[in-house]
């Protein structure tokens, strides 16, 4: 895979911007090339040509994308971004939530899926993680760093 990684971030209360922030310095000390980035600062095409990327999401609510995350994923998830072709990425996204909702990490499972369908292709499986998300985040990096 390639140095270069994007880690793009969708949050509502910071949680995902520090993890993926958190990620994005534990990558660079590996040697990558990182962008850190708000997902919302990224358009359908902008995702066209990224090769590497992890994107750190947050649901809201009952199973919606964060504030900053809902324009883009809004537009991923309708059949208007069906011309859209991601085959040169390789992603994996990491899910925040809570539990006590219905739709427990809804908008990260939403986001994988369309990802793939779209022909990205996954190289990590997808990871959902509770409010207690502290606890796990290191060994979830290492686990990514390996893989990458």
């Amino acid at each position: 895979m390639s140095k270069k990684v994007a880690v793009l971030f969708g949050t509502e209360t910071g949680n995902s911007e520090g993890v993926a922030d958190e990620f994005a310095k534990a990558a660079k000390s590996k040697g990558f090339e990182v962008e850190l980035a708000s997902i919302s600062d990224k358009s359908l095409d902008d995702l066209k040509s990224m090769e590497t990327s992890v994107f750190v999401i947050s649901t809201w609510g009952d199973g919606d994308p964060p504030g900053d995350a809902e324009t883009i994923c809004n537009n991923l998830f309708t059949s208007e971004a069906d011309e859209l072709k991601l085959d040169k990425m390789r992603f994996h996204v990491l899910a925040l939530g809570d539990k006590s909702y219905v739709d427990y990490c809804g908008c990260g499972r939403r986001l994988d899926g369309h990802l793939e369908r779209l022909g990205a292709t996954r190289f990590l499986d997808r990871k959902d993680l509770d409010t207690d998300f502290d606890d796990h985040v290191a060994s979830w990096k290492d686990e990514v760093l390996k893989v990458i």
